[in-house]
């Protein structure tokens, strides 16, 4: 079962990412007062995905102040040097701080409990790559002892050498402008660009004790992040925003000893830019490549067998850029637990609405791979402009979209005999199929033909056709889960 199959819970309410199904916020170890995992035979509470459950509770504050605070430091004086960086170079950098302090006590005696923290994180990392380059020769078009073909009479190139005329302009301006010449032995490239990351998280929380039978939970947490990775051969250097935020409202009633009902709300919202495009035009450099999506405008993603491509020693702009995401949770849930003689009773019910606005972005200004399909070497096939694959898009939608999640449940645990406790219960989840607001999510039939887009395959229809909801597949109605 994969990692992400768990289901991870702050305070009680969720705190899973809908995209990536892993968690939004990670509050400092300081600001936590407990946590439990839960890895089989859970409760009926529980539910939504199948692996286990992370429940994280997090501090309040008490009649009394209380505080920490903290650093922790790396620093490069007291690290290795990374043993591929070459000794004619600096040392690669290395500087981190990750510090933090957190404050709780009463804002009212005995009635309002204030509880805050705040975490920073700095790193400033050398991350060695080692690219192999065109050496100075072989960008005027000699190889050398290495030999390369003539594509137009399959005879070797005269002296290995391509003529000056026949070097493509386009290739000429790529490798002047952004692929820089070896400065190490074996036509290599070796350098430690110094990547800068830049985290801070904050939060509060507040506990009300309403009345001796009632009490109010506010919080609210935030996490922002700044990541740049300078350029090696690509287009532009790589920055990566994010900002994830999670709110809480909860409410606590007695009724009387044994019956207590809790109700929370809470939102949990991430947007970020994960990847940035450069914006160039791919005609400037003589590419006839257009741009299928404005969000990331760029060159084409350029892969030279034997030297350069994907990664960070990627030439042009990346392949898929995920460019912008704005995701979020809103929650309705409540819980009653009722002791009644030897049994103990707990039922529930959960509302969630999850939506999704994803801009992961498949080659917006297409690739071109250059293999030696033509001259025998890659980086030949590229001084000709001739690439064994071409690969662009025509239109690029964005996902868009929401679902719904109802639950409820009912659990018992029996106590027959001060020895033997049965525990029984019944979970039903009904999750509505991802709805996109453009329609732009496509299902197969085989063998219906499409009456919203009558030229489209066979097989391939769209929300509208007949028998096809807007979520595509119909809703999965029958999801009991005795436990």
């Amino acid at each position: 079962m994969r990692n992400q199959s768990n289901n991870f819970l702050l305070d009680g309410a969720t705190n899973n990412d809908t995209f990536n199904t892993g968690f939004v916020l990670r509050p400092p170890p300081d600001a936590i007062q407990e946590f439990k995992i839960l890895t089989h035979a859970f409760g009926a509470e529980y539910g939504r995905n199948a692996g286990s459950v992370v429940n994280v509770v997090t501090k309040s504050g008490s009649n009394t102040f209380s505080g920490a605070a903290w650093e922790f430091n790396r620093d490069d004086a007291l690290q290795a040097r990374n043993f591929f960086a070459p000794g004619n170079q600096p040392k690669p950098e290395l500087k981190q701080n990750q510090f933090g302090a957190t404050l709780g006590g009463p804002v009212v005696k005995n009635r309002l409990f204030g509880f805050g923290y705040y975490e920073g994180f700095r790193n400033d990392a050398g991350i060695t790559n080692n690219v192999l380059v065109l050496s100075e020769a072989q960008r005027t078009g000699n190889f050398g002892a290495t030999s390369i073909r003539d594509p137009l009479t399959g005879l070797p190139f005269p002296g290995n050498t391509i003529p000056a005329n026949r070097i493509s302009p386009a290739a000429a301006r790529l490798l002047s402008e952004f692929v820089p010449l070896p400065n190490s032995p074996g036509n290599r490239y070796i350098i430690s660009p110094t990547v800068n990351d830049v985290r801070d998280q904050y939060g509060a929380r507040f506990d009300f004790q309403v009345s001796e039978k009632q009490s109010v939970l506010l919080r609210y947490m935030r996490s922002d992040t700044d990541r740049t990775t300078p350029r090696v051969i690509a287009a532009v250097d790589q920055k990566s925003l994010a900002t994830l935020q999670d709110a809480l409202v909860s409410h606590s009633y007695v009724f009387r000893s044994n019956l207590i009902n809790q109700a929370r709300f809470s939102i949990n919202r991430i947007s970020a830019n994960p990847a940035v495009t450069s914006g160039l035009n791919p005609r400037d450099f003589g590419i006839n490549f257009a741009n299928t999506n404005p969000l990331a405008a760029g060159l084409p993603s350029f892969n030279v067998a034997g030297f350069f491509g994907g990664g960070t020693s990627a030439l042009g702009d990346p392949q898929q850029p995920f460019v912008n995401r704005v995701n979020h949770v809103w929650q309705a849930a409540n819980d009653a637990t009722w002791i009644a003689g030897r049994h103990s009773l707990k039922f529930g019910v959960d509302v969630r609405r999850e939506a999704m606005n994803i801009a992961f972005i498949n080659r917006p200004n297409g690739d071109l791979t250059f293999n030696g399909g033509f001259t025998g070497n890659g980086a030949a096939d590229f001084l000709l402009g001739l690439p064994s694959q071409a690969r662009a898009t025509t239109t690029q939608a964005i996902q868009d979209g929401y679902g719904w999640l109802f639950a409820g449940y009912i659990q018992d645990d029996f106590r027959v005999t001060p020895q033997l406790t049965v525990n029984l219960g019944l979970r039903y989840e009904l999750p509505t199929p991802f709805i996109d607001k453009n329609d732009a999510i496509t299902g197969f039939h085989t063998g219906q033909q499409s009456t919203v887009y009558p030229n489209a395959p066979a097989g391939l229809v769209y929300a509208g056709d007949t028998g096809v909801p807007r979520g595509i597949v119909p809703t999965d109605k029958n999801n009991f889960a005795p436990r």
